[in-house]
């Protein structure tokens, strides 16, 4: 999914691998990227980092909905 928040573009997807077949329990994993423009990427400026507000919404509305052991990983 794609979407735009405070002035950036984000991609966010959604995976994972399932305890056993036909159940929700499992690992699941959120990806987020930001979009970047050539000039950024050759410059390294604009990253995603750990105090993105994107990503202080996201972990908020996953542990809002129940989820537990939530922890992020920065790649």
């Amino acid at each position: 999914m794609s979407c735009f928040f405070k002035g950036n573009n984000y991609y966010v997807g959604l995976g994972g691998v399932p305890e056993a077949e036909g159940e929700d329990i499992g690992q699941w994993r959120i990806r987020v990227t930001k979009s970047r423009s050539i000039i950024q990427k050759l410059t390294r400026k604009n990253k995603l980092s750990d105090q993105d507000p994107i990503l202080s919404i996201l972990s908020y509305i996953i542990v809002k909905s129940g989820f537990s052991n939530v922890s992020t990983d920065s790649a």
